[in-house]
């Protein structure tokens, strides 16, 4: 418990802090945890399009989008598991069916095969660029 007797928000087991109002996309980002990402935009009023952000919440039967769940007090969350990587493979593989002649989610595609998460998001968004 903390100072105000409220259980503390934890993410991948560690307890930390956040701000009223901060997602657990910002949190898990803010802390350097990899959650990717196709939709989100800062600028933008986060609408979890694309769902490739889900984590586990604690309690929760289904993995929630982290770009549109606020954090709270006493809130458990796991930002990669089998199964959250399951569902991320799955959404993609949903993306790239229905979008077949972007390049740039072939190419995300294949590093995401390679398992190079650490970098997926910097040679994501460099490809955008490029394009």
């Amino acid at each position: 418990m903390d100072q105000n007797n409220q259980a503390p928000f934890i993410l991948d087991g560690e307890p930390t802090t956040f701000t009223p109002g901060e997602t657990v996309y910002e949190i898990a980002t803010r802390l350097g945890k990899f959650v990717p990402t196709l939709c989100y935009d800062p600028r933008l009023q986060p609408f979890g399009a694309c769902r490739l952000c889900v984590v586990e919440q604690k309690g929760s039967k289904n993995p929630v989008a982290s770009c549109t769940t606020k954090a709270a007090p006493g809130m458990e969350i796991t930002t990669s598991s089998e199964r959250v990587e399951k569902f991320r493979k799955t959404l993609l593989e949903m993306v790239a069916s229905e979008n077949p002649i972007i390049d740039v989610v072939k190419r995300c595609w294949k590093w995401w095969l390679r398992k190079t998460r650490s970098s997926m998001s910097a040679r994501c968004a460099a490809i955008r660029r490029k394009s």
